[in-house]
């Protein structure tokens, strides 16, 4: 699985997001790359969590069903369209927020969103271009070379 953020990592890091980065999932490792060479207080990539493991294809069947409400598409071409979700509160101590959003109402639903605890509130990451795997070509799942003596990454 590979995970892409063109103009903002993610925001689950104390010093700053403010640098492109992208999540290679690959040989049960996470790496995070940092995409913006020149953003320096990442370096180019760091393990981010080992072992890992991509959850099943059936994993939101473990989530409650939450609502169904509209959601607007920032693709190219915008539009709203109905999506699932099915969202989970972990009990305290964690009180963690957790939810996925799927296509609503066709008969393969395509991921849509992604809820979670950022470092302050909540993000919502939005997929688009989904794409199911078409092919064989394992390349992109190469480990690059500047993870190959990849450290941990700090926090």
């Amino acid at each position: 699985m590979i995970e892409v953020y063109l103009d903002y990592c993610v925001p689950i890091f104390e010093d700053s997001m403010s640098f492109s980065c992208n999540f290679l999932n690959t040989h049960n490792v996470t790496f995070l790359l940092n995409t913006n060479t020149a953003y320096t207080k990442r370096p180019p990539c760091c393990v981010f969590e080992k072992p890992w493991s991509p959850p099943s294809p059936t994993f939101a069947n473990l989530l409650a069903y939450n609502s169904t409400l509209p959601f607007l598409s920032t693709e190219k071409q915008p539009s709203i369209f109905d999506v699932d979700w099915f969202v989970t509160q972990f009990p305290p101590p964690e009180s963690l927020l957790f939810g996925y959003a799927f296509t609503s109402g066709v008969s393969n639903p395509k991921p849509a969103a992604f809820l979670f605890d950022a470092v302050e509130g909540w993000c919502q990451q939005n997929f688009f271009n989904f794409q199911e795997p078409s092919s064989t070509d394992l390349t992109p799942f190469d480990i690059p070379e500047s993870c190959i003596n990849a450290q941990a990454c700090v926090w």
